[in-house]
């Protein structure tokens, strides 16, 4: 039934020909998240499953920071192909100009393709933040994006609707100061961000991690029951969802109704 639902595709990597071995493959949503991503194989071939049927942008990038091919093992070992920048399907740099596919339920394409471009001269490696910046919907939130070759004349994008980068701020030390700005209406999930020049582009993928608005409470009645359980209880607050749990004392509270976002 899940393969039935949802499609996928399969194609190969190269660099000049030459297949790319332990290449980065990740599909970004409409919506500009990172769906599923994977790891070539020794021949440069990838595959891709689980996507929902809707328009999917592929891009590949290297193990070059910070997951590398030793946070891995197995058979990744020295072997892995880092010598490429960050490249699009259609062989695109710009993130801005990527190319996108249209997955169907119950069908894999065949021969998505990319040929990465070959590492620029002058290192693009955008490597932190490491496990990902967290940022609440409708709110904004500053930080510090490091790496080789962030310099003044590096330039930023995080891909999606309803996000918004301030020109970034560098302070020396291949370090760039970042302020996004998440609209009520973005997606929850995880966006990468890029670092882009003329020759290279870099790709931190899950850099940004879109959250919903955490559950806030301002009362609970009654304010007292016995201690042999039982007691009904309404909790009001707000940013209230669907499969919100509730807690009391740390005992999870059961038979739990979401009336409404307050209630």
């Amino acid at each position: 039934a899940f393969l039935s639902a949802t499609g996928g595709l399969r194609g190969r990597i190269t660099n000049a020909g030459a297949n790319v071995f332990g290449a980065h493959v990740v599909a970004l949503d409409a919506e500009g998240n990172a769906a599923v991503s994977t790891l070539t194989e020794l021949d440069g071939t990838y595959q891709i499953s689980g996507l929902l049927p809707g328009s999917y942008a592929l891009y590949a990038e290297p193990l070059d920071g910070p997951v590398t091919e030793s946070s891995i093992g197995g058979q990744y070992d020295s072997r892995v192909n880092v010598n490429f920048t960050t490249t699009f399907l259609g062989g695109a740099l710009n993130p801005a100009q990527r190319q996108s596919v249209q997955i169907s339920a119950g069908s894999t394409l065949q021969e998505i393709n990319i040929a990465v471009s070959p590492a620029p001269a002058a290192a693009l490696n955008l490597t932190s933040p490491g496990l990902g910046q967290r940022v609440g919907l409708g709110t904004s939130v500053a930080f510090n994006s490091r790496g080789d070759g962030i310099v003044d004349g590096v330039t930023f994008q995080i891909p999606g609707p309803a996000i918004s980068l301030a020109a970034p701020v560098f302070s020396g030390g291949n370090t760039a100061r970042l302020t996004a700005t998440v609209d009520a209406a973005a997606s929850i999930g995880v966006r990468p961000i890029f670092a882009q020049r003329a020759d290279a582009t870099s790709a931190l993928t899950g850099g940004l991690i879109i959250t919903g608005q955490p559950p806030t409470l301002s009362s609970i009645q009654p304010a007292t029951g016995m201690n042999s359980g039982g007691t009904r209880v309404t909790v009001t607050g707000a940013n209230f969802n669907s499969g919100t749990g509730v807690s009391l004392a740390g005992v999870p509270l059961t038979d739990v109704t979401v009336l409404d976002s307050t209630t």
